[in-house]
This record gives C-alpha cells, structure tokens and sequence, in this order.
C-alpha cells in the first residue's frame, strides 16, 4: 500500500478521484483498512471503494483498480507487482492435537481432519518445501468455508486441525490456545 502511494504521490501533483481496492476479506480487515484513514487524509480529492472477498475479483468486470492478492496469480493478462511474503503455517488447536497427535511431516495430514478453507488457491492440496523442492500434500476435512472469519476461528480451534497464512494464525496463536506444526516444511506466499 506504501508503495502504491508512493508510486501514485511522485507521478502527480494532487491524487484525486475514485480508486476501488479488491482484496480478501481477513487480510483487507487486518491490513489494508487500517491504511485507508491516513491516505485519505494525504489526499482528500480521492475518494476509495474496498471490495472484501476471499474469491478472486473479475478486475475488469468488476471495476477494480487495484487488487491485493495474497498468493499466485494465475492471470496471463494481470500485471503483477509482489510487495511482501508471508510464510504459510500449519495451526492446530491444542486441544486437537492432545487427542489427535501433532503431525511430523506434511503426509501425517493425511489422518488429520484439516480446515479447508476455500478462499486459498491450495485449498485441498497443501503446499510444502522439502529437501526436493515443492511439494503438495492431499488434505480433507469435515468443515469447508470460503471465510476464515465465518470459521468462527474461535470455535474452530476448539477441534480442528488448518493451514494458514500468518496473518490468519498469528491472532489465533497468540492465544495460547493453539500451536503450530511442520515449521520446517511450510513456503511463504507472495501478496
């Protein structure tokens, strides 16, 4: 988002207009809505739309100026800028795993019941780094959503075991309530 600004405050003199933002639901609420109170202070004449959704956005249908992905992206056409990592994480209520086992490598998942959450392009086929490279894993589970805030993240590490993008779990794992696994095997994003 700085370097949007940055970029857009050296081009001209005085930003101004409409600017609609497209970006997933959890990270727009962490990380982006913060920002948008101090650029619009910065530049009063532009006025700013942000779409939230964990879907991937029809730019063009849909109006977008700019998208924040956090992920590939697998448009030949879009014209692609990364501006940060964010490593991937396994968390697991601790409870779960008490009664479940923490899983060592990324093949234990396949006897874990995983969160699959949709709004990840991985969403049942996990990704992983190993001495070989890339690698993904089958993952399966009794609970699919396209929201992780509609998981209801709190009730959710009461039983399930998930993969995550940091910015979802570091909450979660602040709590105590949850820990996190395969440290050694997750990648990181770009977003």
């Amino acid at each position: 988002m700085d370097d949007a600004d940055s970029e857009l405050t050296s081009s001209t003199q005085g930003v101004s207009g409409f600017l609609r933002i497209a970006t997933s639901g959890t990270f727009g609420r962490l990380h982006v809505l913060p920002l948008i109170p101090d650029l619009l202070t910065r530049h009063p004449g532009l006025r700013v739309d942000v779409a939230l959704s964990d879907f991937v956005r029809d730019m063009i249908k849909d109006w977008i100026d700019l998208a924040i992905r956090v992920g590939p992206v697998n448009d030949p056409e879009a014209i692609v800028r990364r501006i940060a990592s964010t490593p991937l994480v396994c968390v697991g209520s601790r409870r779960y795993f008490e009664r479940h086992g923490i899983p060592k490598t990324p093949a234990d998942l396949a006897g874990h019941n995983c969160l699959v959450y949709r709004g990840m392009t991985e969403s049942t086929h996990w990704p992983f780094v190993g001495l070989d490279g890339r690698f993904s894993v089958s993952v399966r589970g009794t609970l699919t959503s396209n929201s992780a805030k509609r998981f209801g993240l709190a009730s959710w590490l009461a039983w399930e075991s998930g993969c995550s993008r940091r910015f979802l779990s570091s909450t979660m794992c602040s709590t105590r309530k949850s820990w996190a696994s395969l440290r050694n095997f997750c990648p990181t994003a770009g977003i």
